[in-house]
């Protein structure tokens, strides 16, 4: 929980005491910094309860890491994991998503100056199939459309030979967790043509299919808690969004990365 000190406004105006900095001495600056460049914030997206050592067990063995990884809890459910080698930091953040207990962990790349408790945890990288979509546009450039249609591109894998192209376009995007899961994209053409693609999403974690937000389930949505509220005939999110994992051996085209710098989100690291 935040402090009241913290959730206060800075004041119009210092005293001359308040105006004098203080300059934070070698060593102790030394022994903030063991963990610089080499941290990721995270938080399980629920609002269940978390077995914290099962969690911290899991995902340790889950991430395989060849150098030293430790986990740090924080206030509010967050955890702070501390890669010894950049390397295994890395190799865990192009892995995402990860789960535990079929909850999704989001994870954000944390600096050593960054407070703890406003690095956003919104935004997860999903490898997403979009289906139906004309061979024609099997393209880098109509990938990328798509990608920042659903949330932020980062990657696309397309085969060398055309003739090697299936019926599925695998993109991977940051998309805002936050928000509903998209199912569809509506397109025109051009000369007019309307016609729509699918999405589905690749180790989609458990997710309510009354208001496709991923962390609860149905029967936890807070719609069901609303003063006006009618059963649908049927549920407007289902199964059918998530998509078998594809082994990937072609080449990748690659997007951006993404940080978050305040509220908002720059693309960073471009290797287009």
């Amino acid at each position: 929980m935040e402090t009241e000190i913290s959730q206060m406004e800075m004041p119009l105006s210092l005293s001359a005491r308040e105006e004098i900095e203080s300059e934070i001495p070698q060593q102790i600056w030394q022994q903030g910094s063991k963990m610089k460049g080499h941290l990721l914030m995270g938080r399980v997206a629920t609002k269940r309860r978390v077995n914290y050592k099962a969690m911290v067990g899991t995902l340790t063995a889950a991430f395989n890491s060849v150098k030293k990884v430790e986990f740090r809890k924080l206030e509010e459910d967050r955890f702070v994991v501390v890669f010894d080698h950049a390397r295994d930091q890395d190799r865990v953040r192009e892995q995402c998503p990860w789960n535990f207990d079929n909850q999704l962990v989001v994870m954000s790349k944390m600096h050593e100056l960054d407070n703890p408790m406003e690095v956003s945890l919104d935004w997860v990288e999903f490898h997403i199939q979009i289906l139906d979509l004309p061979i024609n546009l099997f393209n880098r450039d109509m990938a990328k459309f798509l990608g920042n249609k659903l949330g932020i591109f980062i990657e696309v894998d397309l085969p060398k030979e055309r003739r090697t192209w299936g019926a599925i376009l695998q993109i991977r995007v940051c998309i805002n967790i936050t928000k509903p899961l998209q199912r569809v994209i509506k397109l025109r053409s051009p000369s007019g043509d309307l016609f729509s693609v699918w999405v589905t999403y690749e180790r989609l974690p458990l997710f309510c299919f009354l208001c496709g937000i991923i962390g609860h389930s149905e029967g936890f949505c807070e719609l069901r808690y609303k003063e006006i509220f009618e059963e649908p005939e049927t549920l407007p999110f289902g199964m059918f969004l998530r998509a078998p994992t594809i082994r990937r051996s072609i080449d990748r085209v690659e997007g951006c990365r993404v940080h978050q710098e305040g509220d908002r989100w720059k693309e960073i690291g471009k290797r287009c």
